[in-house]
């Protein structure tokens, strides 16, 4: 039985085959790799959160502490609690400032394209989080 499958499996036949398992994976995979930022953690003065903007926030809670407490600072230190009220706290601070932004016209078209052109000229340094 073996031996008929591998002989059916030869040449184009097993191109056709192998293309039509991988086309599925393509297609359906590609939007979720598209996609990745898109995950909403809940949202503040109408903004979305995303889990970007929460390890944008963790990260500047994080370096604020070493640069109040200095650098041997271990933040993984602190109760979970509190951990997570100041990464909280520096999302509102973050999104409160963007709905602020965004009713004073501060932010517009042309600016999401400066931000996205300058985004991708800086090869992998992420802006994303102030746009």
């Amino acid at each position: 039985m073996l031996e008929s499958l591998r002989n059916f499996l030869t040449g184009p036949r097993l191109f056709i085959v192998i293309a039509a398992c991988t086309l599925p994976f393509v297609f359906l995979g590609s939007t979720s790799l598209l996609n990745q930022t898109s995950t909403s953690l809940g949202s503040v003065n109408g903004e979305t959160v995303t889990e970007s903007d929460f390890q944008v926030a963790s990260n500047i809670t994080i370096q604020r502490f070493k640069t109040l407490y200095g650098e041997d600072f271990d933040f993984s230190m602190l109760d979970e609690d509190i951990q997570l009220s100041q990464i909280k706290n520096e999302l509102i601070v973050q999104k409160s400032l963007l709905s602020q932004a965004r009713s004073l016209g501060l932010i517009n078209k042309t600016t999401r394209e400066l931000a996205k052109k300058t985004d991708n000229d800086q090869s992998g340094i992420s802006n994303r989080w102030w746009v």
